[in-house]
């Protein structure tokens, strides 16, 4: 076995840079798969604020009135905070998880862990159920959260905006869930 403690005086800068260098590599190509996620979002922003702009005026209500662009601006942030809320409440419950888990794992204690994974599930999809049916019954409670004085139209498009994107909510609380994003069902 080689000594450790010298490895960096004695091996050859060569072949000490060929065996550093790997794992350099690597950890860049995972910062850059993060990078071009971020750059996605960017992306998917400017689209959907061109889209706002260039269709807001061309979209009729029920009432005959157009959207505008501010409308959507506004209803779409507060669907993303709203979606940011209950997706934090899902990755909180798995991120609670998972000490659980892996200390089971560690001890050998694969029931334990398998009957972690399983209460985590069940919570998981109890939240992002309770949520789908607040978003799907009850839509303007949550316009109301962020403010009361809405014009037909604002409150018409929120309703809309809310039963539309917030309708995987569901999968989405499952998918994001820590235990449910990784490999550990490899090792079951």
């Amino acid at each position: 076995m080689e000594n450790s403690e010298n490895i960096l005086a004695q091996e050859k800068i060569g072949k000490l840079i060929r065996k550093f260098s790997v794992p350099c590599v690597i950890s860049m190509v995972v910062e850059a798969l993060s990078l071009i996620v971020q750059l996605s979002i960017v992306a998917i922003s400017a689209v959907n604020n061109n889209l706002f702009a260039k269709y807001g005026y061309e979209t009729l209500t029920s009432t005959g009135a157009v959207y505008g662009t501010v409308t959507p601006f506004a209803v779409v942030g507060i669907v993303m905070k709203v979606f940011g809320i209950v997706v934090s409440i899902a990755i909180g419950i798995g991120l609670g998880g998972q000490p659980i888990i892996g200390y089971n794992m560690g001890a050998g204690n694969m029931d334990r862990v398998k009957k972690t994974i399983s209460y985590i599930s069940r919570l998981v999809l109890a939240v992002g159920a309770a949520a789908f049916l607040v978003f799907e019954l009850a839509p303007d409670a949550i316009i109301a959260v962020f403010g009361n004085n809405n014009t037909a139209e604002y409150t018409e498009f929120a309703r809309y905006a809310i039963r539309i994107f917030l309708s995987g909510i569901i999968l989405t609380c499952y998918i994001k869930a820590p235990p449910f994003n990784c490999s550990l069902w490899e090792t079951l």
